[in-house]
């Protein structure tokens, strides 16, 4: 049995937390959002299914102002998680996260 999230799962999650996004003003000007936004916009389901919620995304964006917050729960991520989780091949190939890999503590 797969834990693999199917695809319809993984667009009602992308949806619903890029509308979380977009409703969050803090989001607007991160770098998170935006990068995600762009980086799945490259793909064939960015293109395709995932456009309106995409481009509807890209329309709160302001001049980004840092790249992340740090926040305990990143909008952003779930989305980039939960295409990854659908969308494995497609997804390695993308640079989702504007941050440098964290450093072991």
């Amino acid at each position: 049995m797969s834990t693999r999230l199917d695809q319809s799962a993984a667009f009602h999650i992308i949806q619903e937390q890029i509308d979380s996004a977009i409703d969050a003003p803090k989001c607007h000007k991160c770098g998170c959002l935006q990068q995600t936004v762009e980086a799945l916009s490259a793909t064939r389901e960015g293109q395709s299914e995932l456009a309106e919620t995409l481009n509807r995304a890209r329309q709160v964006f302001m001049p980004k102002e840092y790249d992340c917050l740090g926040c305990p729960v990143c909008d952003p991520a779930i989305t980039a998680n939960a295409f990854l989780e659908a969308h494995p091949e497609a997804g390695a190939k993308l640079d989702l996260c504007p941050t440098e890999q964290p450093d072991p503590r």
